[in-house]
């Protein structure tokens, strides 16, 4: 049986830095994503991935992968010199190590290492992004959301073929959401209004548009692209596995799921809610639009 938990000390280091919602993205581009950076330079790990998290106080939690036993010591060593100025001047408040406990029931044992693999990769990518919404979009909090849209379009892409099976998940995750938040066919209108006081960019962002608002989104869409080519295989891998072990194909939603906790840095789940419903509203204007243009073929092909 695959290894399940990870003891601070094992191939697997788990840190858990406590510090404000404002200052967790400057705590995460600034300090701990160069580490990384050098850690993955010297090979001293192979993978790491993040996640924000609140218990109930705010706080960044970093995986990492240790290539070898013989590089624990100088990681520490690494890690308390960059953490421990931090600490002395109350940019983070409290480290602590912990055990990484692998959620195999959440993801799969099959797909465990797969999916950890695919963390790292987001992670990797929603990092750049966001260093590259802070240099040249001013730090924008709504630029993260388009952006997300596309993000979820991308990995909605990674898993199924059809746009049948994509509307299916999507409006899967946005109906669980709203009954989380108490929502139901009565008391969606709000709904109605924020699609339509975006609708543009919604629609603008998931066509690829280049120019949305008069912000270039090119240099957005290539870090997308990256990560979508860089997914590739991992998710081909993932969708071999289900196949042989008949495994049912419903992880992109807890994979998409924790890609926004990544890219939003508070009211994750707030944004996730009004996201999916975005993105649903979406793919049923466009399906709405081709049935009704394979409707009009086929009667102007009739009428000849």
């Amino acid at each position: 049986m695959k290894t399940r938990k990870y003891a601070p000390g094992s191939e697997w280091l788990y840190f858990k830095i406590y510090t404000g919602y404002k200052t967790a993205d400057t705590l995460l581009l600034n300090s701990i994503y160069p580490l990384i950076t050098s850690l993955k330079r010297k090979k001293y790990i192979q993978q790491f991935f993040f996640i924000r998290y609140s218990d109930p106080h705010h706080h960044i939690r970093v995986r990492l992968h240790i290539t070898e036993p013989e590089y624990l010591g100088e990681i520490m060593i690494l890690f308390n010199h960059i953490f421990s100025k931090l600490l002395n001047n109350n940019t983070v408040w409290k480290i602590q190590m912990d055990t990484y406990n692998r959620e195999v029931e959440r993801y799969n044992i099959h797909l465990m290492e797969q999916s950890e693999h695919f963390f790292h990769i987001d992670s990797d990518a929603v990092i750049t992004i966001l260093k590259t919404i802070n240099a040249q979009y001013s730090n924008r909090e709504d630029i993260k959301w388009i952006i997300g849209l596309k993000l979820i379009d991308d990995t909605l892409n990674l898993f199924y073929d059809k746009e049948e099976d994509k509307m299916d998940i999507i409006s899967k995750m946005s109906e669980s959401f709203k009954i989380e938040f108490g929502f139901d066919q009565f008391n969606s209108k709000q709904f109605n209004e924020k699609y339509r006081e975006n609708k543009i960019k919604i629609e603008n962002v998931l066509s690829g548009a280049e120019i949305i608002e008069d912000q270039n989104y090119i240099p957005l869409y290539a870090l997308c692209g990256k990560r979508y080519k860089d997914l590739l295989p991992i998710v081909a891998a993932m969708k071999q596995i289900q196949i042989e072990k008949k495994i049912s194909n419903t992880i992109a939603f807890d994979l998409i799921h924790m890609l926004l906790n990544r890219l939003i840095p508070a009211q994750n789940r707030l944004h996730e809610l009004l996201l999916y419903d975005f993105v649903k509203r979406y793919y049923a204007s466009t399906m709405a639009r081709k049935n009704n243009t394979k409707n009009i073929k086929y009667k102007q092909k009739v009428l000849v």
